[in-house]
């Protein structure tokens, strides 16, 4: 995120990296490049907490479905699947996981969308 003088953000960025080394590397690039600082008219500021990780899986089902499970820090979600047998096949898995069948973990599902969300509970 970029800051004003007063402490005010005037701007984020969002770049995705395929490797750890490219992700390190990257904030120190975009760290030291004034240009773009000048350009959203603050200073840069890297805050680890913001960083958001994820990866998105490309899933092929036994009945020959392709649906996709996206993994982030404080979620799961399925998606873009059709056959109900997939959504209960990953209800029942992920009970078995700790901290998707953490008492606080939330799931919703949209039909229409064809989309299931797993809120995570914060883990210490």
């Amino acid at each position: 995120m970029y800051e004003d003088t007063n402490a005010n953000i005037v701007g984020t960025n969002e770049i995705d990296f395929n490797t750890v080394s490219g992700f390190n590397s990257g904030i120190a690039i975009i760290m030291a490049n004034t240009s773009l600082a000048t350009a959203y008219g603050g200073i840069c500021i890297h805050d680890p907490d913001e960083d958001t990780y994820y990866v998105a899986l490309q899933c092929h089902d036994a009945n020959g479905e392709l649906y996709y499970l996206d993994l982030r820090r404080d979620s799961v979600t399925l998606d873009a699947y059709s056959d109900a047998a997939i959504q209960s096949r990953f209800e029942t898995g992920s009970d078995k996981l700790a901290p998707l069948a953490h008492a606080g973990s939330k799931t919703s599902h949209n039909p229409s969308s064809l989309k299931t969300d797993f809120t995570l509970p914060h883990i210490a």
